[in-house]
């Protein structure tokens, strides 16, 4: 071909050579570019998804948190309403007393004590469908409803000889669940579960008492 032709072939090779050279550099640039591009996208979705879930987690610790801070407040409220009861419990049976058959010498404090048991015992009742409903633990909102039940059997049922005994369970089952209430809103656990006790038993003298009893029971 003579030195021009080899001088032209060799240029048309360099050429070439150059513009592969340059197209592949081109190429691997702009995958390079797409990766770091992908990359960044999959950081930005990575982040985005952490964010969400870091906020979803905020908001679900906050609702727990006001339920939480409700239901003590509910607690606090029930406490009371059993502070009442204990107040009144002792004459709690008067109840099943007609005001006629009350000896007028007797009839201004007689009338002073049915006043206090009613109320109590409604407010005791009324606990039970507006701050019960808002305690989310349901051992707890049990014990509550076992003592509506037992009140009104104290009230309200003849217990004949078991009278006594009955007022002694009563004032201790009282006692049980205040001091549940107290350990609930202190973000304490509860004492153990105890069933409750039945009035009526017979052939059984030993008064009721919680399976286990805290150093501090006669506290309350």
């Amino acid at each position: 071909m003579g030195f021009w032709g080899d001088a032209a072939a060799q240029g048309i090779g360099a050429f070439t050579g150059t513009v592969a050279g340059g197209g592949i550099a081109v190429l691997v640039a702009r995958w390079q570019t797409n990766k770091s591009i992908d990359a960044q996208r999959t950081m930005a979705a990575e982040d985005r998804a952490a964010e969400l879930a870091r906020r979803r987690e905020e908001r679900e610790q906050e609702h727990h948190d006001q339920r939480l801070h409700q239901a003590r407040n509910a607690a606090v409220s029930l406490l009371g309403r059993l502070e009442d009861l204990d107040s009144v419990l002792p004459v709690l049976p008067r109840l099943k007393m007609s005001p006629q058959s009350v000896s007028m010498y007797d009839m201004p404090e007689d009338t002073e004590n049915r006043e206090g048991c009613i109320e109590a015992s409604a407010s005791l009742r009324r606990g039970m469908n507006v701050e019960l409903l808002q305690i989310g633990d349901e051992d707890l909102a049990g014990r509550y409803r076992s003592l509506v039940t037992l009140t009104r059997e104290y009230t309200y049922s003849n217990l004949g000889d078991n009278a006594n005994r009955a007022g002694v369970d009563m004032s201790n089952y009282l006692r049980y669940v205040r001091y549940s209430f107290r350990q609930f809103i202190a973000g304490e656990p509860l004492l153990a579960h105890t069933a409750p006790p039945f009035l009526k038993r017979q052939n059984d003298n030993a008064s009721w008492s919680p399976g286990f009893i805290p150093p501090d029971w006669n506290d309350i």
